[in-house]
């Protein structure tokens, strides 16, 4: 009995132990479980129906249910404008969306409505990436492209002049020598060939006015046409001519005998004399001569307009008198379009017009 005893009285302390660290209660502090606190969730406002595809961009986010639904609607009610709609495929504001956001199209109840819905969606969504790509490709045609028919890189120099040349007027235009506009520009070697000229024509346009700035209210226009701008003035033919044909002759093709419609005294012409042996070579290189200066001509007048319009984005400090370069334009978004994206474009605009015609669905859905 007292081994037992013994047992047990060796025994209770760890049944003890083991009972007070399994159920020894934790110290908390309670709250106030009567004020139970409101979550604040993102709500989202309630949006008016958009009256035009640009209400469908929303801080750079462009709803494609909404707009799928808005040309679905035009297109009921005979109020659809097919060249509104190209407007804003090629617009800048639709270039410049990162987002297309489909969200709602799917799962509708009525099948019918989603399919159409979806097909205006996809043709929106791939003719403003068509868009892109071509304002893209246009831009490398303009500022990177190897100009066919031409050889070396022209060098801008006053070497090459045959004649003396003078800016006169009329005001703002300013009354001086071409040649003390130019003798502190420095070119930049790794500018291409139209970016050169660019590049020559904005350190050019910035002097040939007093006050500076006022060039920023000329534009060059082809043919002189009327732009979306009505308060540019058309820069004077004169002034037009005079840059034109002054840059052509600091690239060594201001010579008489390569102007168009110009006959050339192979026999007297010093010039012409130069360019080969015999009659033949002479006339061959007289020939090519003028095909490259109708090139450069072109050329000329797309960088003159470029320059005029990069020169209304720069400010005239007057008190420093120098010019600010202005902000350039954000870069737009890569392009991810593959190849056969025009394709499909096309079959889905036909499957479309198809289904319409033979499915018509009343205004009243």
């Amino acid at each position: 009995m007292q081994t037992l005893s013994n047992v047990k009285t060796r025994a209770a302390p760890a049944r003890t132990e083991l009972y007070v660290s399994d159920t020894s209660p934790q110290q908390t502090t309670p709250g106030n479980v009567y004020n139970r606190p409101e979550l604040d969730f993102d709500t989202t406002e309630e949006r008016d129906a958009p009256s035009s595809l640009y209400d469908c961009i929303v801080v750079g986010t462009l709803n494609m249910k909404e707009a799928a639904q808005l040309i679905l609607d035009q297109k009921r009610n005979g109020q659809f404008n097919k060249s509104i709609y190209d407007e804003f495929v090629r617009s800048e504001a639709a270039s410049r969306v990162q987002n297309f956001c489909f969200d709602g199209l799917l799962d509708l109840d009525d099948a019918v409505l989603e399919m159409r819905l979806c097909n205006l969606a996809n043709s929106l969504l791939g003719q403003i990436q068509c868009a892109k790509l071509d304002r893209s490709n246009r831009m490398i045609e303009l500022t990177g492209r190897e100009l066919s028919g031409v050889g070396s890189k022209p060098t801008i120099s006053l070497r090459n002049c045959v004649r003396i040349w003078n800016i006169e007027g009329p005001p703002p235009f300013i009354t001086t020598p071409m040649e003390e506009l130019i003798e502190n520009y420095k070119p930049k070697g790794s500018n291409n060939l139209f970016q050169m000229f660019a590049c020559f024509y904005r350190f050019l346009v910035m002097r040939i006015t007093d006050p500076p700035h006022r060039i920023q209210s000329y534009s060059l226009r082809l043919n002189g046409k009327r732009g979306r701008k009505d308060s540019l003035e058309n820069l004077p033919r004169h002034i037009e001519h005079l840059l034109l044909d002054f840059v052509e002759d600091l690239i060594g093709f201001g010579h008489n005998e390569l102007k168009s419609g110009a006959r050339a005294n192979t026999t007297h012409s010093k010039y012409v004399l130069s360019l080969g042996n015999t009659d033949a070579e002479r006339q061959a290189a007289l020939d090519a001569k003028v095909q490259t200066r109708m090139v450069y001509r072109n050329e000329l007048f797309k960088a003159l307009q470029l320059a005029l319009r990069d020169v209304r984005t720069y400010t005239y400090d007057k008190s420093k008198k120098v010019w600010i370069a202005g902000d350039r334009k954000l870069k737009r978004a890569k392009l991810d379009a593959s190849i056969n994206l025009r394709e499909a474009l096309e079959d889905s605009m036909n499957l479309t017009e198809a289904y319409d015609q033979e499915n018509l669905v009343p205004a009243s859905q």
